[in-house]
């Protein structure tokens, strides 16, 4: 059986001024020239996007192009244990924010059960009054029970599938084969 991206590799290339610039923005203004090669993103967080708009892949490798002064030879594994640290702790942020809103949508759910409930069986008295007015009433208490659901259904789900998807990405990122080079010149490739 072949797994959805199994085989493909995706390669990423970003040019960084420097390699802080990896975990914190570069601080350009759209004033300067360089804002176009460099952007206003912390490299992470362009690879992070790069991962969330694209298919699913076996291997991802990333290329970081930095100026040619800073090139050394332990410095692609201390990159890639830098970046794995980064991917472990926001991992454990990603954790505490999943069991957090699982634990507040608990209770939203709850409560809004209980709010459903109660808000129904108000309804269903004033349905059967016989007034027009009361029965609008009616309407609008079985309306409202049905909307007060909508947060812990999007706490539960939509808040956990963003959470998950990018626990993904941090996992994919953790893993990527990380390769240095020297940047071109300006001129070449911007």
């Amino acid at each position: 059986m072949k797994l959805f991206g199994q085989g493909r590799d995706l390669e990423i290339t970003l040019r960084l001024p420097s390699l802080e610039n990896l975990f914190v923005a570069p601080g350009l203004s759209p004033f300067s020239p360089e804002y176009e090669t460099y952007g206003d993103l912390p490299g992470v967080d362009a690879i992070a996007a790069r991962l969330r708009s694209e298919k699913p892949a076996s291997r991802v490798v990333v290329t970081l192009e930095l100026p040619g002064d800073v090139m050394e030879p332990s410095l692609e594994r201390r990159t890639a244990a830098a970046l794995a640290r980064y991917c472990h702790v926001k991992l454990n942020a990603l954790d505490r924010d999943i069991r957090e809103v699982t634990r507040h949508g608990t209770r939203a759910l709850l409560l809004g059960l209980l709010a459903v409930l109660v808000l129904n069986g108000l309804a269903s008295s004033l349905e059967t009054s016989g007034d027009s007015f009361l029965e609008t009433v009616a309407e609008g208490l079985r309306v409202t029970a049905w909307v007060v659901l909508w947060v812990p259904i999007s706490l539960l789900v939509y808040d956990r599938w963003y959470y998950s998807r990018d626990r993904k990405i941090y996992r994919r990122m953790e893993d990527m084969e990380v390769k240095i080079a020297p940047s071109p010149p300006h001129g070449d490739g911007g």
